[in-house]
């Protein structure tokens, strides 16, 4: 045992050395992560990835490398005295010389018994908290499997072709279950070796857009390996989990790898203002399952939703994926410095010089002296002594202020130091009324630039004293005081600071609203504004609907129609096939439900005609198409009309039932 630790406490030093060497990669994650702002998702989730990856090898690299001894611990033993030791001979007293085997050993430190609980019982907690990660972990897979039991193998011919479009234009090669689960989960992807996408119980009643943006989205998750890499997250935070930063990494590779997600669907063409409006309301209708969450990929999560739409929107953002080689490479240098980390072992900077010449000194003392002299030289106590000042940084200058944050641990220290909150800064927002902001408040307010002066700017605007929430949200979409000026100049006067945001963010200005006024949506409000905005309606949108003989149509209506994809195009083929002048409620239940000019016209082709909107909505509802008709026909049952093919349809009846039937005398 260690001279000096309590008995049990030998694994101490081996804990807090791994958690340097885990803070060390994480905190150079960071830093690379801050300088490539500007990169891509995908490039910051692998530099998270390589981390975390990074972070679980080094317990396996400590114990297969060899060790390299570097002297960067400060000394423990005494200084060696600078003059010769003496020894003063009293009368009566007679000074022997201690054996020189004793002077080359340390003196025993003894401990009591009742000594030996505390590192027994920290060993213990290390060790259940590990547990109980990994049995979290476990559960979560459980849960996958459940689920994938519990849910329906979808064989739904438009399903299937709609994933096969979406695989071939994320060029996924990989298969793919898709499966449909009885309530109103989130879509969400689990299953490491053979990934399934689960869909809800509603998913059926998706327009054909909202279907193509969630297979993407998903699909992608497959193709990037992401619940591989979630797992792999979820075992590092049960191994550390006393460790804040690898919970920040964990975070991080969260947020990275949605946003990732959302690149690769825009990259196939999908309208960022539509795919904005799935999101959104994807995230407030289902719900993720909360056992199976450890080892499932779900596609939002409304504590991201917010930063995740501004991203969507923001044009500028690069939506780049890194190459094999990148990828590669990257992994390589990660594995290069985690190795070199691992193998380190730190020891005390004199350390060899004591092991080899401390005893043969005090032996050569000895024979040529008289005696000894215990003490310490003024050098060597003014060295002590500024060794041991303390250092200033970020916590020092935190800790100094009046308001410091309420738990400024390692992850928030390192957030707080990349984004630039100091002193300074946390003295600033208190003079304007902001005290004790928890870390989390600091660095959000300061990564999306709010100001002491940006505070008394929007906290005069008239919505009352604003959180740091609301401040943090106003400035991150760009809502100023001039902004909103302008908006109740046009007649616009949201009545929140989250009305604002909204607004903000899916891009409503004083031109949009001047327009939406000329088109005659006079009484449209902040709400129907913001809904318009984000789906995509334009002035063109709304005169091509006038042109093609669609009236009376309201905000809310111009939103659905927008939504749904009706456009000039499709009523411009609607009336080629023989329908048109229909209502905006007509067009919307056609669309939603897929109706087309070529679905007419292919009903036209085994003897369905001049069929009513209401009743083409009805087959196709029913997927009843000329593909069915023909089944029945070769079947037996001919001349069956509209009617009859839906009671048929709803009974589930198909083309081997009706030729039992068919059979039967």
């Amino acid at each position: 045992m260690s001279a000096g630790l309590m008995p049990g406490a030998e694994w101490l030093p081996l804990l807090a050395e791994l958690a340097a060497k885990a803070t060390l990669i994480l905190l150079l994650a960071a830093a690379v992560s801050a300088l490539l702002w500007r990169a891509s998702a995908a490039v910051r989730h692998l530099v998270w990835c390589v981390a975390v990856i990074g972070v679980l090898a080094l317990p396996v690299f400590s114990v297969v490398l060899p060790a390299w001894e570097v002297p960067l611990l400060p000394s423990t033993a005494a200084p060696a005295s600078t003059a010769p030791a003496t020894l003063v001979e009293q009368p009566g007293f007679h000074a022997e010389m201690p054996d020189r085997a004793l002077l080359a050993e340390p003196m025993p430190v003894v401990h009591s018994a009742a000594d030996a609980w505390l590192p027994r019982a920290a060993a213990g907690l290390v060790a259940a908290g590990v547990l109980a990660g990994l049995l979290w972990l476990a559960l979560g897979f459980w849960g996958v499997a459940r689920m994938g039991r519990r849910a329906q193998v979808v064989h739904d011919p438009e399903w299937l072709r709609s994933a096969h479009e979406a695989a071939e234009q994320l060029q996924l090669r990989r298969p793919v279950l898709l499966l449909r689960d009885r309530g109103a989960v989130m879509p969400a992807t689990g299953g490491l070796l053979w990934p399934a996408v689960v869909l809800p119980a509603n998913a059926d009643q998706w327009a054909d857009d909202r279907r193509r943006a969630v297979l993407a989205h998903e699909l992608a998750h497959v193709k990037r390996f992401d619940t591989l890499t979630q797992a792999l997250a979820q075992v590092a935070c049960a191994l550390f989990w006393w460790h804040p930063a690898v919970w920040y990494a964990a975070r991080r590779l969260r947020v990275e790898r949605e946003r990732a997600c959302d690149d690769l669907v825009l990259r196939t063409g999908t309208r960022a203002s539509d795919y904005a409006s799935h999101l959104l309301e994807i995230a407030r209708s289902h719900r993720s399952p909360w056992l199976a969450s450890p080892a499932l990929v779900s596609m939002a999560r409304p504590s991201q939703l917010e930063s995740r739409l501004l991203w969507v929107l923001d044009a500028a953002r690069s939506r780049g994926v890194p190459s094999a080689g990148a990828k590669l490479l990257a992994v390589v240098a990660g594995l290069l410095i985690v190795g070199s980390l691992a193998a380190m072992r730190p020891v005390e900077a004199a350390a060899a010089h004591q092991s080899g010449s401390l005893v043969n000194d005090a032996r050569a003392e000895i024979e040529e002296d008289d005696g000894f002299q215990s003490g310490r030289s003024d050098d060597a106590r003014s060295k002590d002594t500024r060794k041991d000042a303390p250092k200033k940084g970020p916590a020092s200058a935190l800790a100094q202020t009046d308001t410091p944050p309420a738990r400024a641990e390692i992850d928030d220290l390192v957030a707080m130091r990349a984004v630039g909150v100091d002193a300074e800064y946390i003295g600033q927002m208190r003079d304007a009324g902001y005290t004790g902001l928890s870390s989390d408040d600091l660095v959000s307010m300061r990564a999306v630039g709010v100001t002491p002066e940006y505070a008394r700017e929007m906290n005069g605007v008239g919505w009352g004293r604003l959180t740091a929430d609301e401040l943090t949200g106003l400035r991150a979409v760009g809502v100023t005081a001039a902004w909103l000026v302008d908006m109740r100049r046009a007649g616009v006067d949201p009545r929140s600071a989250d009305e604002a945001t909204g607004m903000r963010a899916v891009g409503v200005d004083a031109q949009f609203v001047a327009q939406m006024r000329e088109l005659g949506f006079t009484n449209a409000s902040a709400s129907d504004l913001t809904g318009m905005r984000a789906v995509g309606v334009t002035r063109e949108f709304v005169r091509e609907l006038v042109r093609e003989g669609v009236r009376d149509v309201s905000a809310n209506d111009a939103t659905s129609l927008r939504a749904l994809r009706v456009d000039a195009d499709y009523l411009a083929d609607l009336r080629a096939a023989g329908l048109s002048g229909l209502d905006v409620e007509t067009l919307s239940g056609l669309r939603a439900v897929g109706v087309t000019g070529a679905y007419i016209r292919e009903l036209a082709s085994v003897g369905l005609t001049g069929l009513s909107a209401r009743r083409l909505t009805d087959l196709r509802a029913h997927r009843i198409d000329a593909a069915y008709v023909r089944e029945l026909r070769e079947a037996g049952f001919a001349d069956l009309n509209a009617d009859q093919l839906i009671r048929l349809r709803a009974s589930g009846v198909d083309r081997d039932q009706a030729r039992g039937r068919a059979r039967t005398p």
